[in-house]
């Protein structure tokens, strides 16, 4: 009787150490768990915000181009009867490089909300 006696207290202090073994394993879990879920939800924020940015400056920067255009196609005749199309395409040029320009500036931006993204942590 003895020898069982001694294996059911081992039990039960194996048991209590597996409880909290368990407890901290499951806490440890939860703060994880939790935490990814809010940096997850913080750059699925700043992804939002960024998109929308981009969306609108490449909005801004094909309008002219896009405007130029239509009134260069709307005119077609008279700049070739006049000798205008060397001005034209010039003018177009210029429009087409002015709107290549913010696909450029998505670095600045990308690199400006690193910077606030880590500067939050």
């Amino acid at each position: 009787m003895g020898f069982s006696q001694d294996h059911e207290l081992i039990d039960e202090e194996l048991s209590c150490i597996n409880d909290l073994e368990f407890l901290l394993a499951l806490l440890v879990t939860t703060v994880v768990v939790s935490t990814c879920i809010l940096v997850v939800n913080y750059v699925t924020k700043l992804y939002v915000q960024t998109s929308r940015q981009m969306r609108i400056l490449d909005i801004e920067a094909k309008a002219p181009l896009l405007s130029q255009f239509l009134v260069a196609l709307g005119g077609i005749s008279s700049i070739r009867n006049y000798g205008w199309i060397e001005d034209y395409q010039r003018c177009n040029q210029v429009a087409f490089d002015a709107s290549q320009r913010p696909s450029t500036n998505f670095l600045g931006i990308a690199l400006f909300n690193i910077v606030h993204f880590s500067g939050t942590l």
